[in-house]
Order: structure tokens, then C-alpha cells, then sequence
């Protein structure tokens, strides 16, 4: 404009100039009047991003920062053509600017040039992976929903414009099975493009099959999943197995074993089904089971029989037959029956078999009540420290296992009776002492008699004993000092009192060991010690009136470890010894000797060898017959009963009958009752079990006739642990 205002002022004044100084002449001299120009513009409307640029006739840019009005730079002159362009459309946000009226020729300033701008809008979508399950919704700014149904790509109906901020959530996420997808690319701001990153990766969701244990008291429980995985479970409360299952997989529980200590029977509740979107809820309802404890009574007469369950539970019984305890008991738990009370009738005993256990989880029924009349009674020195008795059945002596009925010494080696069966006497090596118990006629139950009796000496003592047929005088030896003891015998009570040594000399030490025997008059004792293969044999006589002990004559014999006397006082057996322990040894000689009556010397006689160890020896009341036991460490044929006829003139000895075998290795006593129709003998069981090694077996001995002497192979026996060679029958 001011160009076109400076040349209508020069115009103004040459024509001033014209018309005061010349005329008539011709103007070929005047300058060209110059082409006017003008502004070519206008106006920018909705522009929000940055970076516009406008361009003129392809050459001169224009950068339009705002909306509002415009102009080029250069103006254009009248005449000229004009073409207005985008040259580069907006950013940030993107946007297309269209422009309008953009061609024309100047004839005056250009205003009207259009240039409407409008944002750019995208789609936002992506890919979805690893859908397996239905139901699964996208939103987009928590506005926009769209379902979808399988793998592959998506993209929401709305468009978003550039520059606006987007996020993709997962609304819903699938089931059937439960899944969980997360997103990547969930957020941004729309740029120039649609959005095609967003990545939707979903995965099948995993649980614990799990549960809870309520009840549970035993131990061992444990489950199964799917026949492959176990879980032991040892508390109440929660379990789950370790390894999570895929939502949709079938799962199947078993119990794999049952809970024992106490026994137990737990049980499955919603055990089996298909994992869907949470843990399972399996339950175990465990309960203790339990059992009755019952069994049978025969031969019952007397009155007042009560049996005893582990100690506390009493039932009184009236009548033979079936019995049951009342009160069950926990299924593992163990059980024990036994006689709590006996009957009022006298010599009546009733004995419990198969009356103990553990871990039944059925119930009991076989525990066994015999009782009998008994002929009398048999005690052995059994395991732990305990006299065990029996009841011998007078009918075929078989053995009524009566049980532990007292306590005795650590080492007890010998039992004696008094000649009238009122007191029992139990020797306790290592202390060097004597234990007296009263004997029960009727029931065969032993109480002691004050306390145990010293027999004066210190060391490993009290060993052998023997008692005067008039019950008024005992004979202890002992092994460390090679001594008699004396005890007088209180003839009310059976209390001991010792009286000292009244004899020395006997062999002596720890390893030594002996034997007495005395003449069933009381007028002589023998005292067999030994060391090896080397022994002693004193003889002594019996002073009636004070219990002394006079020598008689002493020999040495080689190579012998055993002793036994004629009942009747007639005839003295020696027999030879043993190899070390462990040792089988084929062949055992008996050496007889007849006594004389009056002096007490021994008079040898003809011996006789046998295939025997030669371990134990008694004779019957008779004095006809001769019993030799032999015992070769658990080989159970040559473990055997010898069968021996005595001459009763001279004493010598013939075999009768063939050996009878005997179980296991019976070291533990052999002992004839007082009617000479048994043989008993305490010995060790075939198969060796610590639990149960050993057991007694009663051998009926025939009477009158052809094999009259001779044994029945044992009949049946109670089961104890003899750990000695004592071994007592009180008839």
C-alpha cells in the first residue's frame, strides 16, 4: 500500500511539472508507469498441531504457528497468477489441513484463502495370543468394549484422535477354562497411524488342588493325585499337593495309605472333579477305628475268675465260653490280657494264650482262657528279672502259662525248694545273695521273705544251692572265693540266716563254676567245681544237729562239668564237659559211681558215651530211669533227650528207646515232677527271636509196660524266656 501511494504522489507532480513549462512538444521521454502489486493471504482455522507450512507457487513457504490470519511475505503483482498449497501438514497432533480458494490472478490484495484444519483420528488394536478359554473383553479408556472370541488380531469400532491418550484393559477375562491374559502396549498417545501394537497374551491359569484334614491322630496318611502324585499329610488343617494343575483339568484324590499309631480309616469328600477357577475344596474326615478284645474261656469250675485289659479294665468271668472286654480300644493300640483274678477253687489256675498284641485293626477274638486243676506248679528264671509260673495239668502235664510273678536278682543261677514246698530260695550271683519267697499251696503265687540274705562273702558269689531234707539247713558255694556258705532256715517262715563259711578249697574265680548235690538222707554233700577241663570233687559230711560240714575225701577228675544224684541217695553221675561255647561237641560220657551209705565214698562203674552234649541230667523219683539233655547250638536234630535205664544194684546206665528231639537249643533246665510222669524242660525255640527265644515243653514218660521210662515226644508247652539253668517243680 505504500508503494502504491509513493507512485500516485510522483505521478501528481510530473504532471504539475507538465502543464508549467512546456507543451507543444511530444512525451516520448516519460517513464513506463510500474505494475502494481499485492498481498496474497488469508486465514487458518482449527489448527492445533505445529509444523504447517503453506507454500506459494511451489516457492515461497509460509510456517503457520496458530490459527488466525495469514499472508505471504512477498506480494504478487497485479496480473500474476497465485496457487496456495500445504506444503506440510501438522504434527503433534497430526492433522490434515485442506485449503480453499487457493488459485486466481491478482487484481488486489488475496484475503481470501481458506485454510481449515481438522485432527487426524486412528484405529487402536492388536494381536490377541493363547486364548483358549470365552468371554474375555477389552475396553478402551474404560469407555469402548469389545469382546473377543479367538486368537489372532482386533481392533476397537472408535477411532481415537492423534495426540489422544488410549489404554486397553482387560475387562472380563475368559473362562472355560479360567485364563488370565495381560496386555502389552496397553497405553500410549495416537500418533500419526493407527495403533496396531497392542499385544494381548493370555494363558491358561493354574491351581492347587488342595483341601483340609480334620481328625487326624495316627501318622502315614498320605494321598494320591492322579495315580502319580503323593502328599504325605502328618497334621490337621490345610494341604494342597505342590504341583498346580491347568484350569479345565480333571483331578481325581485317593488316600494312598491310612493313617496307623492309631489306626485310622479317613475318608474322601469331593475328591474328584475338573479344575476350573479356584483351588478345589477336597476334605479328609479321619477317624480312629477301634476293636473288641475278646475270646474264650474253657474249663473253668471255680468261682470268682476275673480278666484283665491292659491293665485297668476288668471283666469278671462266671462260665466257659465266648468273653468280650466291654470297652473297645483304638485300632494300633496294643493289647494285653491277663488273669487279674484267679478262682477260689484250690489248685485251680486259668492261663491267658494269644492274649496280647499290637496293631490289630480287626476285632480280637482268639485270646484263649484255659484253666485246670492244676498238679502243681513250675517256676523258671525268665528274662527282665522275673520267676515265671506254671500250672502243670494233671491229666498230660502239659504247661498253663501262669507269667511273670516275681522279681529276682540279675543273674539268678539257681532255685531251690524246701523239702515241703512252702518256700522257694533263688540264688543272685553277682550280689553273692539268696532270695526267699513263700509259695502259695493253692495258687503257686510267691511272696518274698524279708529281704535278700547275704552269704557273707563279697565278689561274684552265690551260686549252687542245696538244702537238708529236713529243711533246716542251706548250702550256698561261691564262686570267687571257692567257699561253702551256711544258712540255718527259720522253720515258720523259710527266713534265712547266714552262719558262715563251712568249707573251702572248691575251685575259685570268675570263670569257675560249681555244682552240689546232697544224699537225700542229708548225711553227705558233694561240691563238683571246675575251670576248664580241670575239676574238683569234694565230699563232705553233714553234722545233722548244727549244718557243719566235715571233709571226706576230694578227687580231681578231668575234663568233667556236670553232676547229678540219685533221688534215693544210691548212685552219683558225673559227666564230661563241654568244649568252649558254640562249639558242637559229638559225644558226652557218663560216669556212675555208687555211694556208700554210711561213709559217703564213691565207688566208680562201668561209664557209658553217647552222641550228646551232655548239657543237663536229672533221674525220676524212682531212680529206674536216667533223662540226658543235649544241646548243639540251634541245629535242631541234635538237640536231644537221652533215654536211660539204671541198674539198681550197681547204678550203671543203658540206653532205652531212641532220642527224642527237643526245639531249638534247650540249655535252660530239665526237671522230672514228683509223680515221675513228666519231663519238663525250659529251652530255646528252633528260630530264634529275641522277642520270644525261648519256651518250656513237657515230655509225658511212659508208664508200666514195654517202653516204660521211655518219652513221648513234648506235648504242649507255655512260652517264656528261661535265661538259666534254674528250673523248680513244687508238687
Amino acid at each position: 500500500m505504500r508503494m502504491h501511494v509513493r507512485f500516485v504522489a510522483v505521478s501528481t507532480a510530473l504532471f504539475a511539472l507538465s502543464g508549467c513549462g512546456g507543451g507543444g512538444g511530444s512525451n516520448n521521454n516519460e517513464a513506463p508507469a510500474p505494475t502494481p502489486t499485492y498481498s496474497v493471504g488469508g486465514s487458518v482455522s482449527g489448527l492445533a498441531g505445529s509444523g504447517l507450512v503453506l507454500t506459494l507457487n511451489g516457492g515461497a513457504d509460509l510456517a503457520i504457528g496458530s490459527a488466525g490470519s495469514f499472508s505471504f511475505p512477498a506480494p504478487l503483482a497485479s496480473g500474476a497468477s497465485y496457487l496456495v498449497a500445504v506444503k506440510t501438514q501438522p504434527t503433534s497432533p497430526h492433522q490434515t489441513c485442506v485449503a480453499t480458494n487457493t488459485s486466481g490472478t491478482v487484481s488486489a490484495a488475496v484475503t481470501n484463502i481458506s485454510v481449515s484444519c481438522t485432527t487426524n483420528s486412528y484405529s487402536i488394536g492388536g494381536a490377541v495370543g493363547g486364548l483358549s478359554g470365552g468371554g474375555l473383553t477389552l475396553s478402551l479408556n474404560d469407555d469402548v468394549e469389545l469382546a473377543i472370541g479367538t486368537s489372532g488380531n482386533f481392533t476397537f469400532p472408535n477411532n481415537l484422535d492423534s495426540g489422544s491418550s488410549y489404554s486397553v484393559e482387560v475387562t472380563t477375562q475368559p473362562t472355560g477354562p479360567a485364563q488370565t491374559c495381560a496386555i502389552t502396549n496397553a497405553t500410549g498417545t495416537v500418533g500419526g497411524g493407527p495403533v496396531f501394537n497392542v499385544s494381548v497374551a493370555c494363558a491358561t491359569n493354574r491351581f492347587l488342588v488342595a483341601g483340609s484334614v480334620s481328625g487326624l491322630t495316627g501318622s502315614g496318611l498320605q494321598l494320591r493325585l492322579n495315580g502319580t502324585t503323593s502328599l504325605p499329610v502328618s497334621a490337621n488343617g490345610d494341604f494342597s499337593f505342590p504341583a498346580p494343575l491347568a484350569s479345565g483339568a480333571s483331578y481325581f484324590v485317593t488316600i494312598q495309605s491310612q493313617p496307623v499309631g492309631p489306626y485310622q480309616t479317613c475318608l474322601l469328600t469331593n475328591g474328584s472333579g475338573t479344575v476350573t477357577n479356584g483351588n478345589t475344596n477336597i476334605s479328609v474326615n479321619c477317624t480312629t477305628d477301634r476293636y473288641s478284645v475278646g475270646g474264650t474261656v474253657t474249663g473253668l469250675t471255680g468261682s470268682g475268675l476275673v480278666l484283665r485289659l491292659n491293665g485297668s479294665q476288668d471283666l469278671p468271668i462266671a462260665a466257659d465260653g465266648a468273653f468280650e472286654f466291654p470297652t473297645e480300644l483304638l485300632s494300633g493300640q496294643t493289647y494285653q490280657v491277663t488273669v487279674s483274678s484267679q478262682t477260689s477253687a484250690h489248685r485251680e489256675l486259668c492261663a491267658a494264650t494269644n492274649a496280647s498284641g499290637s496293631g490289630a485293626t480287626l476285632d480280637v477274638t482268639t485270646v484263649k482262657v484255659e484253666c485246670a486243676t492244676v498238679l502243681g506248679f513250675m517256676y523258671v528264671v525268665g528274662a527282665n528279672n522275673q520267676l515265671v509260673e506254671y500250672g502243670i495239668r494233671p491229666d498230660t502235664g502239659a504247661l498253663l502259662p501262669i507269667g511273670p510273678i516275681a522279681t529276682v536278682g540279675s543273674n539268678s543261677r539257681e532255685m531251690i525248694a524246701s523239702p515241703d514246698g512252702s518256700t522257694l530260695y533263688v540264688s543272685d550271683t553277682p550280689s553273692s545273695t539268696i532270695r526267699a519267697f513263700s509259695v502259695d499251696q493253692s495258687k503257686g503265687t510267691l511272696s518274698p521273705v524279708a529281704a535278700p540274705v547275704a552269704t557273707g562273702a563279697s565278689g561274684w558269689g552265690a551260686d549252687h544251692l542245696a538244702i537238708t531234707p529236713t529243711g533246716e539247713f542251706l548250702y550256698a558255694t561261691h564262686i570267687s572265693a571257692g567257699t561253702i556258705h551256711l544258712l540255718t532256715v527259720d522253720p515258720v517262715t523259710g527266713a534265712l540266716t547266714p552262719q558262715g563259711v563251712v568249707a573251702t578249697g572248691l575251685m575259685s574265680g570268675l570263670s569257675a563254676s560249681h555244682r552240689v548235690a546232697m544224699t537225700p538222707d542229708g548225711a553227705f554233700l558233694y561240691a563238683l567245681s571246675y575251670i576248664g577241663a580241670s575239676a574238683k570233687l569234694d565230699t563232705f559230711a553233714i553234722d545233722p544237729a548244727t549244718g557243719a560240714l566235715s571233709p571226706v575225701t576230694s578227687s580231681t577228675p578231668s575234663d568233667i562239668d556236670g553232676m547229678t544224684i540219685d533221688p534215693l541217695g544210691r548212685f552219683l553221675y558225673l559227666r564230661n564237659q563241654l568244649p568252649s561255647a558254640n562249639v558242637t561237641r559229638s559225644d558226652t560220657t557218663v560216669y556212675p559211681f555208687t555211694i556208700d551209705a554210711v561213709t559217703g565214698l564213691l565207688t566208680p562203674v562201668v561209664t557209658i558215651t553217647v552222641e550228646s552234649s551232655g548239657h543237663q541230667m536229672t533221674i525220676d523219683p524212682t531212680g529206674r530211669f536216667a533223662y540226658l539233655l543235649g544241646a548243639f547250638n540251634y541245629v535242631p536234630t541234635d538237640n536231644h533227650i537221652d533215654t536211660f535205664a539204671i541198674d539198681q544194684t550197681t547204678g550203671a546206665l543203658t540206653v532205652i528207646g531212641s532220642p527224642v528231639l527237643v526245639s531249638g537249643r534247650p540249655w535252660a533246665g530239665l526237671a522230672c515232677d514228683a509223680t515221675g510222669r513228666f519231663l519238663f524242660v525250659a529251652n530255646q525255640k528252633t528260630t530264634f527271636s529275641p522277642s520270644a527265644p525261648y519256651d518250656a515243653s513237657t515230655f509225658p514218660i511212659h508208664g508200666a509196660g514195654p517202653t516204660e521210662g521211655q518219652l513221648s515226644p513234648a506235648g504242649s508247652g507255655g512260652t517264656t524266656e528261661a535265661v538259666n539253668y534254674a528250673i523248680v517243680v513244687i508238687q
